[in-house]
């Protein structure tokens, strides 16, 4: 029988993104399958391109029009039915192409690439050539062996694809394809004893000492890794001459890069309380239920959920089952495996953005080998292949990082109860501050709820001061009288302190106090911020990047009263070594943590009481224990709840919460200092008090008033384009095309629709940006809605069109 198949060609965009068939050639028909990758022909230029085979069918003969699959791709690359489904969802939920949703699923570097080049044929009379197409020529001609992407990059043209092939039909050029192949694992050679080995050859004149050290140690072994010798001091070339020799025999075998493997295991596991046992007895009754579960874990801060969590992925481990463990910060990923690992070992697998592209795909391997039990790490994590899980656990569930905001716009609590689903699994959401959506579910029986509302071992939570600034503040200052005192007194009692902004870098910005003026960055609306460097101060944007030297003369009205405003994570750390100028202090912010595992070293080293004091921005706020941190403070409570974002009281409350359960989590009793201009809020009083159930019933009441979420979704459409005269057509014209939609064909939908207006950051890289904001409830009718919505605006519009649903910050 003749096998066809229907694919999805990974680089097309959503609109584009439908099934191509293709014959499948005899000697491929009896090892194609569904979710297999393979390479296709397609375009009019037959552009070797990667696609996912979606369906393989039976057809009785040939059809001669239809081209044909080219080769497969490794079989260690494929999509089981499983994780089919969940590409099928993410397409149809966040409208996003099927390569978009494979980018995630799939390590870089798993396929091997193409690309067309081109160069002129020197015997073509080119002077019939005209406007695009000489361009084009020319720029070939003055380029040869030009690839295709960057003739495009160059050719401002929309059709710039046909014309190149237009010329290459007359050939005027000429095309070549140069593939380029995919990332292998690494290799490493293993050193033996050759069973033929005449030792005798080590008494000969002038043998190096160091063949002999070589031999020595290989037969005391048995094997060892060339690279191990090599760490000892012995050269790779001293080596081969040894096996020239033959004395010793070197062997090539695979070496999958496993990361994480130098952190220290924390094996000091602590028998469950009287409370966690109860809490795990209940959970397992939901892991034992054969049937997808949804709970949530609402525990107190230092009430001990990482205990309970790890003794059940243990129960599931023990099972024959898998787990996936989700953290909502890479700096949480060092603790967390410390932890895990002691029980785990080598079946546990870590997946993050730190770690490199050839780990990844090492540890694509690993889980698709059966080697991984448990699968570690933020929210990429959540899409690894693994078989037959048994629990899914989502930690610190609020964390606006668990919604990607780069397509595949998915949530990963969404994204996880698919996956329970798939697989009758407990899907576990922990948090001492669930998001309002998450405990309103779990309120009105849609999730279990299980409680734990007492700290371990009966340690008591600290006690917490609201510093009113207005009062207590130092003029010039940002640190507080109290806050200072406090600082003073942790510090002569050998304890730890971590202070929390809620922003980076230095300072706020500047500002001419003649004119007002404020440095903004040329390519984004926002003011530049101040950094210290050791070459002098610098105004950097952290939306773009872009960076200046900070003026010391206004360039407005060239006035030198240029002073700073705002504060930073920088400015605090100076503040703190003023106060305690023999105390350690640390910096964990975005610009102290760009490098690898630098999150990680800094972890490290407060947690084993190398360093007094932790300043930070929200990293620092959840989901640490640091045994020895006594005192707990919010440099400024009020930075983050000016947002026009309806979430921002919320978040407030959590970052309190969150940052208070920090401190007094050992013997020691606890401290916290709240530093505020606004004591009255109702976000930072109850966030002192940890009172989460009195602030929820307070913001639920205020959400359902004004219709937001957990009572609607929320869709934005944004447009974007580098002219705000086309940018404001398009916006304007697309309410008007939502609505006849909607009225043409989903009248029956309640939908509100808002705008458009500018986001907080109008301007982004040079680009405008506006939003169009569509409140409804999420169904598979709405859903095609914004599907017919999407495709129509990006069809008819000149701006760049995105969307999201249910954004975490809007």
């Amino acid at each position: 029988m003749i096998k066809s198949v229907n694919v999805r060609v990974l680089s097309l965009p959503y609109l584009q993104d439908k099934p191509y068939s293709y014959n499948v050639p005899s000697e491929l028909s009896s090892d194609i399958f569904l979710g297999a990758f393979v390479t296709v022909p397609f375009g009019f230029h037959n552009k070797h391109e990667i696609a996912l085979v979606e369906e393989v069918f039976d057809v009785d003969s040939t059809d001669e029009k239809t081209k044909s699959v080219i080769k497969m791709s490794s079989n260690e690359y494929f999509l089981s039915e499983k994780m089919l489904e969940i590409v099928n969802y993410l397409r149809e939920n966040t409208f996003c192409s099927t390569g978009d949703a494979i980018k995630i699923m799939v390590p870089p570097g798993a396929f091997e690439t193409s690309n067309m080049f081109f160069c002129i044929n020197e015997d073509f009379d080119c002077s019939s050539l005209t406007g695009r197409r000489r361009e084009i020529f020319n720029l070939i001609n003055n380029n040869p062996n030009i690839d295709f992407d960057t003739i495009k990059k160059n050719i401002n043209a929309y059709n710039t694809t046909k014309l190149v092939f237009e010329l290459s039909s007359i050939d005027a050029i000429r095309g070549s394809i140069s593939t380029k192949s995919a990332s292998d694992t690494q290799k490493e050679y293993i050193c033996h004893v050759d069973p033929n080995a005449d030792e005798s050859v080590l008494n000969r004149p002038r043998t190096p000492e160091s063949h002999k050290l070589i031999f020595s140690r290989v037969k005391e072994t048995e094997s060892i890794p060339a690279h191990q010798l090599i760490k000892e001091g012995f050269s790779m070339a001293q080596i081969n001459a040894v096996a020239n020799k033959g004395l010793i025999t070197l062997t090539k075998i695979e070496k999958l890069r496993i990361p994480y493997t130098d952190i220290p295991v924390n094996s000091s596991i602590k028998k469950l309380s009287s409370v966690q046992e109860k809490t795990y007895n209940q959970l397992c009754e939901y892991l034992d239920s054969q049937k997808p579960e949804c709970a949530l874990l609402y525990g107190i801060t230092g009430s001990g959920k990482t205990a309970v969590i790890l003794k059940l992925v243990e129960k599931v481990v023990s099972e024959g089952k898998t787990a996936i463990v989700l953290v909502p910060e890479i700096a949480l990923t060092w603790q967390s495996v410390s932890i895990f690992s002691s029980i785990f070992k080598d079946r546990l697998a870590v997946i993050n953005s730190s770690i490199s592209g050839g780990e990844k795909a090492d540890t694509y391997r690993r889980i698709k080998r059966n080697e991984v039990s448990v699968v570690l790490g933020t929210r990429s994590a959540l899409f690894a292949p693994l078989d037959n899980i048994g629990i899914i656990v989502i930690d610190e569930e609020q964390e606006h990082t668990y919604k990607s905001e780069i397509s595949p716009k998915y949530s990963s609590v969404d994204v996880a109860k698919l996956r329970a689903k798939q697989n009758n699994a407990l899907l576990l959401l922990s948090s001492a501050t669930p998001s309002i959506e998450t405990f309103y579910r779990a309120r009105t029986g849609i999730y279990k709820m299980v409680s734990m509302g007492e700290r371990y071992n009966g340690s008591e939570l600290p006690m917490t001061e609201v510093s009113d600034l207005k009062k207590d503040g130092i003029s010039g200052k940002i640190i507080g009288e109290k806050l200072a005192e406090e600082l003073k007194t942790n510090f002569e009692n050998k304890k730890q302190s971590i202070l929390f902004l809620n922003r980076r870098g230095y300072s706020g910005g500047l500002i001419c106090k003649v004119c007002g003026s404020i440095p903004t960055c040329p390519h984004c609306s926002v003011s530049m911020s101040y950094h210290k460097t050791i070459s002098g101060g610098m105004l950097i944007c952290h939306m773009c990047g872009y960076r200046k030297t900070a003026p010391t003369i206004c360039p407005t009205c060239n006035s030198n009263k240029i002073s700073f405003t705002g504060l930073g994570t920088q400015a605090v750390e100076e503040e703190i070594k003023a106060i305690l100028p023999n105390a350690v202090v640390l910096r964990m912010d975005a610009d102290t943590t760009q490098t690898k595992k630098s999150r990680e070293d800094i972890i490290e080293k407060f947690s084993s009481h190398k360093a007094d004091v932790l300043v930070g921005t929200q990293m620092i706020t959840k989901g640490h224990n640091f045994p020895s941190v006594t005192l707990a403070a919010a440099v400024l409570a009020d930075s983050g709840m000016f947002s026009s974002d309806f979430r921002a009281g919320e978040r407030t409350f959590s970052l309190l919460t969150q940052l208070v359960g920090r401190s007094g989590r050992s013997v020691d009793t606890g401290k916290a200092i709240i530093q505020t201009y606004k004591p009255d809020s109702v976000a930072i009083q109850l966030g002192a008090k940890q009172d989460y159930v009195s602030f929820y019933e307070n913001e639920i009441l205020l959400r359902k008033a004004h219709n937001f979420p957990p009572f609607c979704d929320i869709a934005v459409i944004t447009f974007t384009s580098d002219s705000e005269e086309v940018l404001n057509n398009d916006a304007l014209t697309s309410v008007g095309l939502i609505k006849r939609i909607w009225q043409s064909n989903y009248s029956k939908l309640p939908i509100t629709v808002f705008g458009p207006f500018a986001p907080p950051i109008y301007m982004l890289k040079n680009k405008y940006r506006l939003r169009v904001v569509i409140k409804f409830k999420n169904n598979s009718n709405s859903r095609m809605m914004l599907s017919e919505i999407y495709k129509e605006l990006s069809l008819n519009k000149k701006s760049t069109i995105s969307i999201d649903i249910n954004p975490s910050d809007t």
